[in-house]
């Protein structure tokens, strides 16, 4: 019987798709190892980090980064798929 994880990854690659972006966590370890072993064709994964704040960092605060990094993120894949 198929996981979860590989179900979903089977289904974005028949769907087209060619990189996906998260934030990394324990319970998405299984989705990770999944997405590292897909190979025809490969999909390809970047991870959006969480910067580690100190107490009196809101959470907004924490959001906020990692909003601005996964915007940084798009806009270099943007321009390696215009370049190739």
């Amino acid at each position: 019987m198929a996981k979860v994880a590989e179900v979903l990854v089977q289904t974005l690659i028949e769907a087209g798709v060619k990189r996906v972006y998260w934030v990394a966590g324990d319970s998405l370890n299984g989705m990770t190892e999944t997405i590292r072993k897909s190979d025809d064709p490969p999909l390809a994964a970047r991870v959006v980090p969480i910067p580690q704040a100190g107490a009196n960092e809101p959470p907004i605060v924490r959001i906020a980064v990692s909003l601005a990094t996964l915007s940084a993120y798009l806009r270099e894949d943007v321009l390696l798929d215009l370049n190739s």
